[in-house]
């Protein structure tokens, strides 16, 4: 599974990343627990556009990568 081009290639409204319908979509997509996702994604850096949440591509992935390999973020991940 390439976790990258998953998530770098999927069609998001912003090029910024993902808003919460589009993460929503993505983890029904790849049956991905959400709860085991919000809990590695943890606290992170996004930003805001049209009064909506968009999460960074890079934290969609990081936190794709913890769920599928079951494992928590490690130091040099966090940011």
């Amino acid at each position: 599974m390439d976790i990258e081009k998953i998530v770098y290639d999927y069609p998001t409204k912003n090029k910024e990343g993902f808003i919460h319908t589009e993460i929503k979509q993505l983890l029904t997509e790849h049956s991905l627990d959400e709860d085991a996702f919000y809990n590695a994604l943890g606290v992170n850096t996004c930003m805001i556009i049209d009064g909506q949440t968009v999460t960074y591509h890079c934290d969609i992935a990081k936190a794709f990568y913890c769920v599928v390999e079951d494992r928590d973020q490690t130091l040099e991940e966090w940011d």
